[in-house]
């Protein structure tokens, strides 16, 4: 039979071993989650430069942007405005007034090509891109053709008509420039006549 001292010193020496064991898994756990880490940094650093070198590929072959550039002799420069025109918005004449003077200076382009989807915008934006877009016409005297796609209304069709050209597809929502409602208030005139609206 052992002695109580024995006995507690073998106990005191399995919970060492023990607690040593726990705190050598913990730091292997800690190693491999680090290794992992650090693995992904390196996986998502190479992803971000294989990315950005794609993306100067894409971008000076001229098929990522807000102009299409092919290399050839001669082309037509293809700029596209989709969404609403609006201050602030990628439609607005501030973001769009680099790519469309580069469209119409580029001295290979024999023209341009607007692409337009848009249900319109706000008037002093739309007029702003119709005055820029005269502006160029006369400045360069390239021909500028608008292709409407989905939708070429209101201030969009403003854009439009400083074309020398739109053409359309026949299911192309196409027209009404300066669209407002208008309505009169005939409220008094109804209660005394005893008009009342029923659903």
């Amino acid at each position: 039979m052992e002695s109580p001292k024995k006995s507690t010193e073998q106990t005191l020496i399995d919970a060492f071993t023990r607690q040593q064991t726990a705190f050598a898994d913990a730091i292997m756990v800690e190693t491999r989650k680090t290794r992992r880490s650090a693995n992904f940094r390196s996986i998502g650093l190479i992803l971000v430069i294989v990315t950005i070198f794609v993306f100067n590929i894409l971008y000076s072959q001229g098929i990522v942007g807000g102009i299409t550039i092919p290399k050839g002799e001669s082309y037509v420069s293809l700029v596209r405005l989709n969404g609403p025109i609006e201050a602030g918005k990628p439609t607005a004449l501030q973001q769009l007034e680099n790519h469309l003077y580069q469209a119409f200076h580029d001295e290979k382009a024999k023209g341009v090509l607007l692409v337009i989807n848009s249900p319109g915008g706000t008037p002093v934006q739309s007029h702003k891109l119709h005055q820029y877009l005269t502006q160029l016409k006369k400045e360069t005297g390239k021909k500028l053709v608008v292709l409407g796609d989905d939708m070429l209304t209101s201030g969009a069709y403003m854009v439009a008509v400083a074309a020398d050209k739109i053409l359309v597809n026949p299911a192309t929502l196409t027209g009404s420039i300066g669209v407002f409602q208008q309505s009169f208030g005939i409220k008094e005139l109804a209660d005394k006549a005893g008009i009342s609206a029923r659903m």
